[in-house]
């Protein structure tokens, strides 16, 4: 039976061809149809037909489901090595390499056929974003909380819509927006007003209108909540009715401190108004009025008597009051023209760079709009910073910022926003966006450029710290729960170091061009005063500066890796083994099978059996054996490692046994056996490339993007640099165009 007809091919093969952005793929089914049914035939459907075909691989019906995806796995298969099988009699270089050949035309260019959907922003791409154009701290937990996929937080598949999500995202605009123009600016200071009548007396008193009168030593309290922490006006207007020797006297407390002790010479017909500032903090606070000084003498003969006594008219708070170097407002305000300007130009003048930057490119009839929403706002009595504010609120929740939709071109702008997205999980710049406009990314030579460009820049601090975690799932520490009682050195603290290492390593590897490969057979990492005596060495000069660790060192040897692939009582072999082959030979073993059970946990039985003898029994389940085969090996040589990563000789009352011996027969003993694995090929940078590929393209690479992973990477060093890798990935046809 053939693979498929030549009608099927052929109409394949002119999709294809008619990409703009792929190779020029012949469609003349004979050249490409004939071979590739003829080599399956020949070789392939005696195992992999449709009846019953080994590991569920059907090559003579693949076009009947997704081809691509099922050629992506057979050429995985042929390019590693493990088909045909090795137990066969066939000349199995010749027949890989025709194999290869025949696939080769099909595969390669075929990822173009699947570009990304549309997506939200992730949280932390929001976050960096709004702080690299406004400079203020969002937090990123008002957003609607990110999902993941393939490991990441930013592929499209997972990034929903929907009404809920759309109230989220506007009060989040809301929120971002009163950072960025809080209340306090010139002509928005809030107020708030509390009439003397309506505040709490602790004595008898006396009323006119809404004024107090204190006939008596009294106190009148009040409680409020200001409108946000920071310098705050009380003003207090009162009188006196004065008698005897002296002026009537007033106290003013706020939180029971003593703000002030003076005396009130006004007269009802001339109120005075007392003012003090202060700093608040949020919350409930409470202020007092006190008359301290009561004086009465009755009327005596042809003496008319005298009463001091002292009138509240009220009291009012205003604030907070913005302090002048607030950098947020500043960035808003410093490109103001003047007030002799008409108020249309200046709120154009003063949002046209930010929300270019927000959006990515000049929207002229969405930002006309937003220019329109704030200026009819001043004109109903608005002040200017409350129009601002009302014009970025709608700006930051317009799909236009945390909707990722390219055009269909993917243009310069689409491009660079991409690009920044890519290596910042940020906005493009303004040097970026220029460079977009004069069609400088429009080239290979313009594109690498700007990489570079970026790279050096601090904002590229991001890759580290968002992508690594995704990547090796370092994020997980936040949720690790180790059994303290039994690994009384898992503090906080620690925590907070272990998960800094990885990120600290990764960037010192990359600003140091080193080779990939360097991630896993350093000798070194990048710790502090903690995490040197959890290892049992010197404290480094600085905090995460590199520091030689023999016998530890690398990705392998973290304590968070270690952490993670860890059960909260006891060290998992299976689990770090999994780890080892999703992420550092990119050979990740398939789900287990249903209902395959789990190991023995009770205390008995972890104490009379060794690890290794207890999963040996699991592991005689024959469905289990073969994965086992490959999992267990790696796992256990990392045995020395404990569930948090301390080093350590026995495992209870067994010795440490970390020997064992990979399905090919290689042998793989301690920590240097794995890496001495895993640095002898060129898998780990390609688990890196397709991780970097998943979060720059913002999609999943499968088994129909094989080829070309394995294409890009052949036109690299063979010691590949992480920048190397990077630059591949923003110079490929795949990242540089989009399908329409």
């Amino acid at each position: 039976m053939r693979l498929r007809s030549a009608t099927l091919v052929g109409a394949l093969l002119l999709a294809l061809g008619a990409l703009a952005t792929c190779e020029a793929v012949p469609t003349d089914s004979a050249l490409h149809a004939d071979p590739l049914a003829e080599f399956v035939g020949a070789n392939c459907a005696e195992c992999h037909g449709p009846k019953e075909p080994e590991a569920s691989l059907d090559l003579v019906s693949a076009a009947r489901s997704d081809a691509h995806e099922v050629l992506g796995r057979m050429w995985r298969q042929m390019k590693d090595g493990h088909m045909p099988p090795a137990d066969s009699t066939w000349d199995m270089a010749r027949i890989r390499g025709e194999g290869l050949a025949v696939l080769k035309p099909l595969l390669h260019g075929a990822e173009n056929l699947r570009s990304p959907a549309p997506r939200r922003l992730s949280r932390e791409e929001t976050r960096r974003s709004l702080r690299a154009i406004f400079a203020i701290d969002f937090p990123a937990d008002v957003l609607p909380e990110d999902e993941l996929a393939h490991g990441f937080d930013n592929v499209s598949n997972l990034r929903t819509f929907g009404p809920q999500v759309a109230e989220q995202l506007v009060a989040a605009a809301e929120h971002a927006a009163l950072l960025i123009l809080p209340p306090g600016l010139a002509g928005d200071v809030p107020r708030q007003s509390f009439a003397a009548d309506e505040m709490r007396c602790d004595q008898e008193h006396g009323s006119e209108g809404t004024t107090i009168v204190l006939f008596r030593n009294a106190t009148l309290l009040q409680s409020f909540t200001p409108a946000a922490a920071g310098r705050h006006r009380l003003l207090v207007r009162a009188s006196a009715q004065q008698a005897g020797s002296e002026p009537a006297r007033r106290e003013i407390r706020v939180d029971g401190r003593l703000l002030a002790n003076h005396a009130v010479r006004a007269t009802r017909r001339q109120p005075e108004e007392f003012s003090c500032d202060l700093d608040l903090t949020t919350g409930v606070h409470s202020f007092s009025i006190s008359f301290t000084n009561d004086y009465y003498r009755a009327p005596s003969g042809s003496s008319k008597g005298e009463d001091r006594n002292l009138h509240v008219d009220g009291a009012s708070l205003d604030g907070p009051f913005l302090d002048a170097n607030h950098e947020p407002s500043r960035r808003i305000f410093a490109r103001d023209p003047g007030s002799a300007r008409n108020t249309e130009l200046r709120i154009q003048s003063m949002l046209e760079v930010p929300l270019t930057l927000l959006w990515g490119r000049q929207e002229g009839d969405a930002f006309k709009a937003i220019v329109n929403l704030a200026s009819q706002r001043v004109k109903a009595g608005d002040a200017l910073p409350v129009a601002l504010r009302a014009g970025l609120t709608a700006a930051m929740a317009s799909p236009r910022f945390w909707r990722r939709t390219e055009h269909p071109t993917l243009d310069g702008a689409a491009l660079a926003r991409r690009l920044a997205l890519f290596l910042w999980s940020s906005v493009a710049d303004e040097d970026l966006l220029a460079a977009a406009t004069r069609g400088d990314l429009s080239t290979v030579a313009g594109l690498h450029a700007q990489t570079l460009r970026m790279l050096a820049d601090p904002r590229s601090a991001a890759l580290a710290e968002s992508f690594v975690p995704r990547w090796l799932e370092f994020a997980n520490l936040a949720v690790a729960a180790p059994d303290t009682t039994r690994f009384t050195a898992f503090t906080p603290e620690l925590k907070h170091s272990m998960a800094e290492e990885p990120r600290a390593f990764f960037e010192m590897v990359r600003r140091r061009s080193l080779p990939v490969s360097e991630l896993v057979a350093a000798n070194w990492s990048c710790i502090d005063d903690a995490l040197a005596a959890h290892y049992g060495v010197a404290a480094p000069r600085e905090a995460f500066g590199a520091i030689e660790l023999p016998g530890r060192g690398g990705l392998l040897g973290m304590a968070a890796m270690l952490t993670i692939t860890s059960n909260p009582g006891r060290t998992s072999p299976v689990k770090r083994g999994k780890w080892i082959l999703d992420h550092l030979l990119d050979a990740p073993p398939p789900p287990p099978p249903a209902n395959v059970g789990v190991l023995d946990e009770r205390p008995e039985i972890l104490e009379s059996l060794p690890i290794r003898e207890r999963l040996a029994l699991h592991s005689t389940n024959a469905l289990c054996a073969s994965c086992h085969q490959r999992l267990d090996p790696l796992g256990f040589a990392l045995e020395h490692f404990d569930a948090i990563g301390a080093w350590r000789e026995m495992d209870g009352a067994h010795p440490v046994d970390t020997a064992g011996s990979l399905p090919d027969g290689r042998p793989v003993n301690g920590l240097d056996g794995v890496k001495h694995i895993i640095s002898a090929d060129r898998t780990l940078s390609r688990s890196l490339l397709r991780a970097l590929f998943t979060t720059a393209i913002g999609r999943g690479f499968g088994a129909a993007d094989e080829c070309f992973l394995d294409v890009t990477l052949d036109g690299l060093p063979h010691f590949p640099t992480i920048d190397d890798l990077i630059l591949a990935v923003v110079t490929s046809p795949l990242f540089r165009h989009k399908v329409r």
